[in-house]
């Protein structure tokens, strides 16, 4: 027989006889009876697949497989999978080759263009050892869909049994035992290092007075795998309104969003709301809040909680005892390949910890910080693990999951989202990540700074698939002195509600990165110049400042002033040259017309 690898076999691959023994018992008894299934077999490293030479002599665990009597056709050995990543096109670009002469002290060359290169895809292998998701779902993709990776003529696989060697423990294993026990695939765990295997209770550790043969029995050869593709009609459904945590800002059971640029007062309001809830006071609008003290579970990686986020909370007047931080680190006690305990620290990921967060949920319920109502995720991009928010596959899985423990837990969710740099995006298109991830979202706020005071922010709709018409807010924070545990005075902001406007975030962000913004803020600034000696009419105001702007411009900017209550505008009869534009009276009072 041909070797594959001339090399020595390495002194780590003794492999414990026992254990040898009985696992080759049984992969030789399914790979070789009448009604066969096929067996994947995959490590961290190559071992496994590798013919050694030891003299005269070849060996390796591919090798005692063969000499056991293991149907090696059945064996499916995953060394390498191939992948393949999107590239981008590049538009034509200037390149500057140069190279700098010593002698005359200065670069030589011109720049160069780069031709374009259209759209590719690039191929590489990727190791097959259970570190990836990749990986996972090649495996769970040969367990469910055999058929798909047959080419013509070929037999489906009929996977029934997966053995891992030496695998290093990670949350990609944990994922994929999860799923084959839903299909009743076994999975077998063992060792070139140490004898025995691990991780799988029906499988005890051997021992010499155990039948490797009684103990190994195949798994039942009858299909396990069951779809239900059931659908739901109209007339059978029991339609429901829409439940609102907070009336026509943040809906239960659907995910909600701020977003806008940094330092815009998105987490100092989510904590606001938060504090409100604990206490059932009135929400930051003076609006009646309908619901009994809630307790809110609040999980962030941008502001410290002890020294940032509660004191924020406590500043807004919120009960401590009804806000909860989630844990940035989930601990995962196992064993080890030789059954030692050991403890494990994981990132808590909405992917792979939604279900202890949900258990978390129900016991809190049962207690006297109970109920639950709101989560706070800030920000939301931070809890995605090791999927990718910028892949819309990936952000649709995710946000589909959040969804739908919401209606399980009957929780409203509350995301903390970034703008991204780009300009001469519409606002939704603005938020960083997929657009799946701004879809999801049923009611999407943006926060921006007001042009004319950067001590107000604005909060437009951008999203509002639950009302017909929504409506925005303005807010600023007031400092709040607060004692601290070791005696000494901290300020933090508290909201005031400034009232609504009714300006679109679209129109925000189109001034905002409009050229002539400098003219426009010098224009309101002319109107209100001209009216600070009294009451004018509007048709020679308009005509005084012709050399500033057109007409449609002046007419705007007053709109603007009006909506701001900075101007006012009256009209005693509906003849158009009869209105007048005038300060509000206490804006007329002040000295040089400030404001």
């Amino acid at each position: 027989m041909n070797s594959h690898a001339q090399a020595p076999r390495p002194s780590h691959s003794s492999f414990n006889a026992f254990t040898q023994e009985a696992l080759f018992s049984y992969l030789r008894k399914i790979t070789t009876d009448v009604d066969r299934s096929d067996v994947v077999l995959l490590g961290d490293h190559e071992d496994i697949a590798t013919r050694y030479i030891d003299g005269d002599e070849q060996c390796g665990f591919v090798v005692d497989m063969e000499r056991a009597g293991v149907n090696l056709k059945r064996c499916h050995f995953l060394k390498n999978i191939q992948c393949e990543v999107p590239v981008p096109a590049q538009p034509e670009h200037e390149v500057v080759f140069q190279e700098y002469d010593l002698e005359t002290d200065e670069w030589i060359g011109e720049p160069q263009l780069r031709p374009a290169t259209p759209a590719t895809t690039r191929s590489f292998e990727m190791p097959a050892s259970l570190d990836s998701e990749k990986v996972k779902d090649h495996l769970l993709k040969m367990c469910l869909f055999p058929k798909t990776l047959c080419g013509d003529g070929e037999e489906p696989l009929r996977v029934r049994t997966v053995v891992i060697v030496d695998q290093r423990e990670n949350r990609y294993l944990d994922a994929f035992l999860r799923e084959t026990a839903k299909l009743n695939i076994r999975v077998i765990f063992t060792s070139l290092v140490a004898p025995g295997w691990f991780g799988n209770p029906e499988m005890p550790e051997p021992t010499d007075e155990v039948d490797a043969e009684a103990d190994l029995v195949p798994v039942p050869q009858e299909e396990s795998l069951v779809i239900e593709f059931v659908g739901t009609w109209g007339d059978e459904t029991i339609e429901e309104r829409t439940e609102w945590l907070f009336d026509q800002l943040i809906p239960m059971t659907e995910p909600c969003g701020f977003t806008g640029e940094a330092d815009t007062r998105k987490s100092t309001l989510a904590l606001t709301i938060a504090a409100a809830g604990s206490t059932a006071s009135e929400w930051f609008n003076r609006a009646v809040n309908g619901n009994e003290p809630f307790s809110t579970l609040y999980a962030g990686t941008e502001d410290s909680w002890a020294s940032v986020a509660l004191p924020r909370f406590r500043a807004a007047g919120g009960d401590k005892r009804r806000i909860c931080r989630l844990p940035l680190e989930v601990k995962v006690r196992r064993r080890d390949l030789n059954g030692n305990p050991v403890e494990l620290s994981t990132p808590f990921t909405l992917a792979e910890y939604i279900g202890q967060l949900g258990k978390f949920i129900d016991d809190t319920n049962l207690s006297a910080r109970g109920p639950v109502k709101l989560l706070i995720w800030d920000p939301l991009i931070s809890f995605f693990g090791d999927k990718d928010y910028t892949s819309a596959a990936d952000a649709t899985e995710l946000m589909n999951k959040l969804k739908t423990f919401q209606e399980e837990h009957h929780v409203a969710s509350l995301s903390i989202m970034h703008h991204n740099k780009t300009a001469g995006q519409s606002a939704k298109q603005r938020t960083s990540g997929s657009h799946r991830i701004s879809d999801a979202h049923k009611m999407l706020w943006t926060f921006t700074l007001d042009e004319d005071d950067k001590n107000v922010t604005l909060i437009t709709p951008t999203k509002k698939n639950l009302l017909n018409k929504a409506i925005g807010h303005k807010i600023t924070t007031d400092p709040v002195s607060l004692q601290m545990p070791d005696g000494s005075a901290c300020e933090y902001g508290k909201v005031r509600y400034l009232g609504t406007t009714d300006k679109t975030t679209d129109g925000i962000l189109q001034e905002k990165e409009s050229p002539d913004r400098g003219k426009q803020k010098e224009l309101r600034e002319a109107i209100l110049d001209a009216l600070k000696d009294g009451p004018q009419q509007a048709g020679k105001v308009t005509h005084d400042l012709l050399s500033v702007a057109s007409a449609r411009t002046i007419q705007r900017c007053v709109s603007q002033l009006e909506q701001a209550g900075k101007l006012v505008k009256t009209s005693p009869s509906k003849n158009p040259k009869d209105v007048t534009w005038s300060l509000p009276d206490e804006q007329q009072k002040l000295p040089g017309g400030e404001f």
